[in-house]
């Protein structure tokens, strides 16, 4: 598990172990239908996580970096940044709704 998730600190580890649960994988065969015209105001983020090395999330990165609805950040991480950099991971996931307050 330690290579496999790239999580090295044995606290961590430890913490991650015991609440490890399958992944449902509903969210990548049916697709998101927003209903609400709200849904498309708020901002969106994309954070790509350098550290574990995906085509897949490459292409979603770059297609959010075209977009100028989405805020996008690189992350020196493996896949689970809320157990390896969860300071850097929540500067980012705050950092537009900080901007927002500005204007």
């Amino acid at each position: 598990a330690r290579e496999a998730w790239q999580v090295t600190d044995e606290a961590d580890l430890t913490w991650m172990l015991a609440r490890l649960r399958p992944t449902p994988l509903g969210h990548f065969t049916s697709p998101v239908r927003l209903v609400n015209p709200a849904a498309e105001r708020p901002p969106r983020t994309y954070i790509r996580c350098r550290g574990w090395p995906n085509p897949g999330f490459d292409r979603y990165a770059q297609a959010a970096s075209q977009d100028p609805r989405w805020h996008c950040h690189q992350l020196d991480s493996g896949h689970l940044p809320y157990i390896t950099s969860p300071h850097q991971l929540a500067a980012m996931v705050l950092q537009p709704a900080a901007s927002s307050d500005d204007s």
